[in-house]
């Protein structure tokens, strides 16, 4: 197998995003669940369905194909936004500033995960998209 341009960048996509589901748990969900354990499974559960209802409503209406510049945009921003209000819960202790945090960076990074996804699927084969999956599990892991 060679590796190529494709690969190199769904595998550092891969890596990326092993790396920030890591930090989302230790460093946003534990505190939650130590300040608001309600609202952590509220926003849970809230989090994990709202994206996935999004998609399907997208998929639906045919705004999926269109949505890429503005989705990949608003996903950017939305994560930022996320992150610092999870810096501000940081700084302030705040459990409104991590709850808020945390249902951004879930709903941001719902367009980044997508294209990773479809990405993998893209890949030459199967052999190919497991090799990239686990190599990138590894060093997202060890890059935490």
């Amino acid at each position: 197998m060679s590796t190529t341009k494709p690969w190199l960048a769904v595998f550092a996509a891969g890596a990326c995003e092993i790396a920030c589901n890591r930090l989302l748990n230790a460093d946003i969900i534990a505190p939650l669940s130590v300040a608001a354990p309600v609202a952590r499974d509220t926003l849970f559960i809230v989090a994990n369905i709202c994206p996935f209802l999004l998609v399907l409503f997208a998929l639906k209406r045919g705004y999926l194909t269109r949505m890429g510049p503005w989705a990949a945009t608003a996903s950017c921003v939305l994560v930022i936004a996320g992150t610092l209000l999870v810096g501000l819960h940081a700084k302030t202790g705040s459990t409104a500033a991590l709850c808020g945090g945390y249902a951004l960076w879930q709903l941001g990074s719902l367009w980044a995960t997508l294209m990773y996804l479809i990405a993998l699927c893209q890949l030459d084969n199967i052999r190919s998209a497991m090799l990239c999956i686990c190599a990138s599990a590894l060093i997202g892991t060890l890059g935490q």
